[in-house]
């Protein structure tokens, strides 16, 4: 017996076994399944709690006695307990007992509640369009126009958005309210699910909702889009534009296919760059290519050299594929997306010669002296040649900027200017090319200003020197004048050295004095000479014929520079003269003049002049030389049978040589030198050597003490400003 009140829904309260409590009684402790007060049965067995609202048991609105003891769903629930009685996701509180697409099926019985042919467990209770329907009710879910019904689940344009909900279905740009269900082609596919709604071989996102002939049909359906009679499936080339049509008058040049007819491509202007190339030259192919239809070109390129086909296929080719004098040759061909191809365009060159590169050169001395240095022009580093060549080098010259063509050459053919035709102040410029066989490259020069050289005086004389303008230092080189040689051939004294540099002005005057070489004695009885200028004393010479006998020569004037006037207080530089020779050999002058040499202990000899008095005269008993003074060497002195040498003139003179009446005669000795200035030098001769004949400015036998009854060797002052 089914423990059922009058509604036949079993309480799951009910003790199962046939009998009931009580009439009017609930069970003892048990409530209904929806917790409300009435009782499953009541005492009347009619099936309804006397009074009361109907059972709903799961509290979903609708009764139980709707829902009854089914299970719709399957899930083991019976309806009247199950809040979602069909399973789709939608409370039953929410479904209710409506019946929206009239099928005899209450919604919350309903898995397609709408009737569009999507469960409502797929639409959801989303309202997609915003329309306050939800989309399982919703028989246009998107808003488009067209139902859900027809556009269901798929995802035509694979966008991840089912076509119900999505407003663009195929996903051309239009949206599918816009293209709605028709068929305009008739090929059996909506328009809102086709991508070319014309079929006119243009898809609709391409064409789109614009007008282009204004016809009032948008173009995504008008076939001929631009009005010109044709569609491009009829052969129109452009259905935008209604001058491009078969037929079409074509206009040559203006990239353009106007008559919808493909026409070959051309190349124009081909050319390398560079040109010339050498062979340090990366190749690059230069080319136009003209399409009369306006379509895009590929073009493809052959290179070759010397007529051998190389793997290159691009437009430059690298310096590492030719050589100089190699041809050069490159080939192109265009073809279009018709696949028309051109003429081949050639073009070719021969790789030139490349010359040499500039070398690095210098010039030499720094400061060349005008008649003193030669310049030469010298390649410091060589010149380069890309093509391996030998080079030789070719050197011009030009001075104060106007060719110079008696160049002579040291190294290199025409390197050097001769010191001789080398003057003062002038700029001297050298430029170097270098040639390799074939061409001769860039040049490369260097350039030096010549400085006014040393002034030589070599002659015996006395001169004034002004000063030029701009000159603010001057060096002085002195050498003293050599003793004469006696009778007998006794040697004259050396002259001695002075040097100093003096810090000069514009337009001073200095008074140079080269002294005078020390006479010789040439034959018995013949005077010997003092040297002048320079002060030298003279010698003495009576003839005497047996040893040992002396006849003195003549002392050798100082040389020298002197501000404004010859005096000692004025005296700048001076190199002392040497002293004149008799029996012995006379002294050369010097920071101290050197005294004559002695001779079997007689004190005959003359001594040398100091930086503060004359030389002492050699004495033997009453028969003593001159003393030597400022700037004066002492005089010899006869008897009726001897004479002495005189001394050396200098800063202090030296003393003459004495006699002695057994046939002993003295030589004298040297005069003392002097130095003014800065980076002063004195240097003392050594008996007939001069002093400091190493130094380059040195002249040949200057100051040289006489020998054989010679002179001395006039003195020499050299200025180098």
């Amino acid at each position: 017996m089914c423990g059922c009140g009058g509604n036949k829904i079993p309480d799951p309260l009910d003790s199962g076994d046939g009998s009931s409590a009580d009439a009017g009684a609930d069970d003892a402790g048990a409530d209904d399944a929806d917790a409300d007060d009435a009782d499953a049965d009541d005492d009347s067995g009619s099936g309804e709690d006397s009074g009361g609202p109907p059972a709903d048991s799961d509290g979903d609105g609708i009764p139980d006695s709707v829902e009854g003891d089914g299970d719709t769903d399957g899930d083991g629930i019976p309806d009247y307990l199950d809040d979602d009685s069909d399973g789709d996701g939608i409370p039953d509180s929410v479904e209710g007992d409506g019946d929206t697409d009239g099928d005899g099926i209450p919604d919350y019985l309903d898995d397609d509640s709408d009737g569009d042919g999507i469960p409502d467990s797929v639409e959801g209770t989303g309202d997609a369009d915003e329309d306050g329907i939800p989309d399982y009710l919703d028989d246009d879910s998107d808003g488009d126009g067209i139902p859900d019904s027809v556009e269901g689940v798929v995802d035509t344009d694979e966008d991840g958005i089912p076509d119900y909900l999505d407003d663009d279905s195929d996903g051309d740009g239009l949206s599918d309210e816009v293209e709605g269900s028709e068929d305009t082609d008739g090929d059996e596919t909506p328009d809102y699910l086709d991508t070319d709604s014309d079929d006119d071989g243009v898809d609709d996102s391409v064409e789109l909702d614009s007008d282009t002939d204004g016809d009032g049909v948008p173009d995504y359906l008008d076939a001929d889009d631009d009005g010109d009679g044709l569609t491009e499936a009829e052969g129109d080339c452009d259905d935008t534009d209604g001058g491009r049509y078969p037929g079409a008058v074509e206009v040559a040049g203006d990239g353009v296919d106007n008559n919808c007819i493909n026409d070959a491509p051309t190349i124009e202007e081909i050319a390398f760059s560079p040109d010339p190339a050498f062979a340090a030259d990366a190749l690059n192919l230069v080319y136009t290519v003209d399409d009369p239809d306006g379509d895009a070109t590929t073009e493809t390129i052959l290179w070759a050299v010397d007529g051998a086909v190389l793997s290159v296929t691009g437009t430059t080719l690298d310096e590492a594929s030719f050589a100089r004098d190699q041809e050069v040759t490159a080939t192109v061909v265009a073809f279009d997306a018709g696949g028309l191809l051109s003429e081949p365009a050639v073009v070719s060159l021969t790789i030139s010669n490349t010359p040499p590169s500039a070398p690095e050169v210098s010039v030499s001395p720094e400061a060349p002296a005008s008649g003193m240095d030669p310049i030469v022009c010298a390649v410091d580093v060589d010149a380069s040649d890309a093509d391996g060549d030998e080079v030789t080098y070719v050197i011009s010259w030009t001075r104060e900027g106007e060719a110079f063509t008696e160049a002579t050459t040291t190294l290199i053919e025409g390197d050097t200017v001769p010191a001789d035709l080398v003057s003062a102040e002038e700029t001297w410029e050298c430029s170097v090319a270098a040639n390799d066989g074939t061409d001769t490259g860039a040049s490369a020069s260097a350039s030096v200003l010549t400085v006014r050289g040393p002034e030589w005086y070599d002659t015996p004389g006395t001169y004034t020197f002004v000063v030029p303008v701009g000159v603010e230092f001057m060096t002085v080189k002195a050498w003293g004048a050599g003793g004469g040689s006696s009778w007998n051939s006794a040697s004259g004294g050396g002259g001695g050295f002075g040097q100093g540099t003096l810090s000069v002005t514009t337009g001073e005057t200095y008074i140079v004095v080269v002294g005078g070489g020390g006479g010789g004695s040439p034959s018995c009885g013949s005077g010997s000479g003092a040297g002048s200028p320079g002060g030298g004393g003279a010698g003495n010479n009576n003839c005497r014929t047996h040893p040992p006998s002396g006849n003195g020569g003549g002392g050798g004037g100082y040389s020298g520079v002197f501000i404004h006037s010859e005096t000692q207080s004025n005296a700048r530089v001076i190199g002392g003269g040497g002293g004149g020779g008799a029996r012995s050999a006379g002294a050369g002058g010097g920071l101290e003049g050197e005294a004559a040499a002695t001779v079997s202990g007689f004190s005959t000899h003359g001594h040398g002049g100091t930086q503060t008095a004359g030389g002492s005269p050699g004495n033997w008993g009453s028969h003593a030389g001159g003393a030597g003074s400022a700037l004066q060497g002492g005089n010899g002195i006869g008897s009726s049978l001897l004479g002495s040498g005189g001394g050396g003139g200098g800063y202090y003179g030296g003393g003459a040589g004495g006699i002695y009446l057994a046939g002993h005669s003295g030589a004298g000795g040297g005069g003392s030198g002097f130095a003014w200035g800065i980076d002063t030098s004195l240097e003392q001769g050594s008996r007939a050597d001069p002093a400091n004949t190493s130094d380059e400015h040195y002249l040949g036998s200057a100051a040289v003490g006489g020998t054989a009854r010679s002179n001395g060797g006039p003195g020499l002052v050299v200025l180098i400003y």
